[in-house]
């Protein structure tokens, strides 16, 4: 770190991030995340007033809402689409522009319900654990002649989908 000067067009910024939750520490966290969005304003003349981003917490709950709605397919007997699929469409969603992601969405939940005899009579799994966007996981785990039809993990549809707070300050939310 020490060998990037200021202008070497370099941008670091360490988050403090707290070990434990309290208001204390959660107050020390979102002021450690003003700090970098500050920081990023000043850089890269991006907004980051509190109405900036509650606009962009409304545009990604939208967006989460679509991909909850093609996982909640997996809950159907059977199950149209399995965990593969669902986890290729997390980690697309995750690293590829939104917007062309969410025009895709809706063919894909479609197209997906044609497929849900293959996986008609298999047992059906939920997978739990840390981050993975190694696809390959869920294949081999499926592969074994099971479906994934829930995932618990960082990339996966649980918490990850759930709506953020829109109201209040957008740094405690």
């Amino acid at each position: 770190l020490a060998a990037h000067s200021k202008d070497d067009g370099y941008f670091i910024h360490i988050l403090d991030t707290p070990r434990k939750i309290n208001e204390t520490l959660l107050d020390w966290f979102a002021r450690d995340m003003r700090r970098l969005a500050a920081t990023m304003a000043s850089k890269y003349g991006v907004d980051v007033s509190d109405e900036a981003l509650r606009a962009e917490i409304v545009k990604l709950n939208e967006f989460n809402a679509k991909l909850m709605a093609v996982s909640e397919l997996r809950k159907q007997t059977p199950a149209p689409i399995t965990g593969t699929d669902f986890q290729k469409l997390m980690v697309a969603a995750r690293v590829a522009p939104k917007d062309k992601v969410a025009k895709k969405l809706d063919d894909f939940a479609k197209a997906a319900v044609k497929n849900a005899k293959k996986n008609d009579g298999k047992p059906r799994i939920m997978i739990i654990g840390s981050s993975n966007d190694d696809i390959r996981y869920t294949e081999v785990v499926e592969s074994l002649g099971c479906v994934v039809v829930a995932d618990r993990y960082c990339w996966g549809a649980l918490p990850g989908l759930e709506p953020i707070k829109v109201e209040g300050d957008p740094f405690m939310n």
